[in-house]
């Protein structure tokens, strides 16, 4: 009996250690599996980040490749080598700016020059945007003013055709020279402040569709300053206009806008169809 009693003991112990063991497992594959996503999740960022970064030049080298090399004192191959020499990097958090905007995928630094990009903004990001957006930035990087995207959309409709109002852009890139500008001081979340700018991918995906649609009023498009918001409370309301100190501003909810992009035909029906109202409220005629 002593015997029977120590053999049912140790088969209870046996059983106990077999349950332990299976516990471990599940517990390891768990942590492996997120280890793994993880892992290809920073994968994916860094992808990411490098395509953007490849993206910069695009626009300057297609305007190269059309042989167009200077716009009156504009030096586009300078431009290029400004491009090169900038410096990139990226986090996996996004920025603050002192006035409270806040840019969601990236902001330039004009003391080195660099370009900061959050890796999680990035990802939300429409990547046809990227050409422009990284442009945009290594051109606050470099000093050149594009404030409000007003350069970068310049250059790529010289370099995309067909080129409407040629005169407008050609006129604004040749006056378009490197100054010391009122720059705002940006908080990076994980901690730490520098003095630059930033884009956002919204804003600016919405004043190039406004220039899609009205080409031939290039000159006030291109002056609007086009402002993007995150505020949940602004969901599906539509783009909000104003007059500060006689210049035109907009407001458009990113959270609308993302919201649209995930829709696939029927979003760009409802994108087409805010843009259209935007410049009917800006007394501004479509074809």
């Amino acid at each position: 009996m002593p015997l029977s009693k120590g053999s049912t003991t140790l088969n209870g112990y046996s059983g106990s250690r077999s349950l332990a063991r299976i516990a471990w497992f599940y517990i390891g594959m768990k942590y492996l599996t997120l280890l793994s996503l993880l892992i290809i999740s920073t994968l994916c960022q860094a992808d990411d980040f490098e395509d953007f970064k490849s993206a910069s030049t695009v626009i300057v080298s297609r305007l190269q490749a059309k042989g167009i090399h200077r716009v009156g004192d504009f030096d586009i191959d300078q431009l290029a080598i400004q491009i090169s020499a900038t410096r990139w990097s990226y986090l996996p958090v996004g920025f603050m700016a002192g006035s409270g905007e806040e840019r969601s995928t990236s902001i330039y630094l004009k003391a080195k020059p660099q370009v900061v990009v959050s890796a999680n903004g990035l990802q939300n990001a429409n990547k046809s945007m990227y050409p422009l957006l990284a442009l945009h930035e290594c051109l606050g990087a470099n000093g050149y003013p594009d404030e409000n995207y007003q350069l970068a959309l310049s250059l790529d409709a010289l370099a995309s055709p067909p080129i409407s109002a040629r005169p407008i852009y050609e006129k604004l890139i040749q006056n378009s020279t490197v100054r010391n500008l009122k720059d705002k001081t940006y908080q990076i979340k994980a901690g730490g402040t520098s003095v630059g700018g930033g884009g956002d991918d919204t804003a600016l995906e919405f004043k190039a569709r406004l220039l899609q649609m009205a080409p031939t009023a290039a000159e006030q498009i291109l002056s609007l300053d086009v402002e993007p918001s995150w505020d949940t409370d602004d969901m599906m309301k539509p783009p909000v206009i104003s007059q500060v100190s006689g210049h035109t501003r907009i407001v458009i909810s990113s959270v609308t806008w993302f919201y649209y992009s995930q829709m696939g035909s029927s979003g760009e029906n409802f994108k087409t169809a805010m843009v259209r109202e935007t410049l009917k409220q800006l007394n501004i005629e479509t074809p």
